[in-house]
């Protein structure tokens, strides 16, 4: 026969007590998960990933509000058709990579969403 502690352990554990526990996520800072770039080149690599065969990547850099250049230049996915000298918004939250692509097999950190014609920032208007 069992132990008390291990009785009283399988009763409060049982399906008709237990309750449901809900993990607490963490979650990331929210703001920078979209941000502003442009394309300065396309990457050609004829090895990929097998997921990945059907994809454009560009190689981006990104900019500030005033459309200043900020860090090194990144490799991103094209989900918005663009091409070299588009500003485009790429989404650096690797779960939407899936939804913008319509491929549930992808994995990918950044993806360009979107192509900017113009953008506000600081009471100026600035574009290509």
């Amino acid at each position: 026969m069992s132990s008390p502690a291990r009785m009283r352990t399988w009763r409060c554990c049982s399906a008709k007590h237990r309750r449901q526990r809900h993990r607490k996520r963490r979650r990331r800072a929210r703001g920078n998960d979209m941000r502003l770039a442009r394309v300065v080149g396309n990457l050609v690599s004829t090895i990929k990933e097998q997921t990945h065969y059907n994809y454009k990547l560009l190689i981006v850099e990104y900019l500030d509000g005033a459309g200043n250049p900020v860090e090194a230049q990144q490799i991103v996915f094209d989900g918005a058709d663009a091409g070299i000298g588009d500003l485009v918004l790429v989404n650096v939250d690797g779960g939407a990579a899936k939804q913008l692509l319509r491929d549930k097999e992808i994995i990918a950190d950044n993806t360009a969403c979107g192509v900017v014609d113009h953008w506000t920032f600081d009471g100026k208007v600035y574009g290509k």
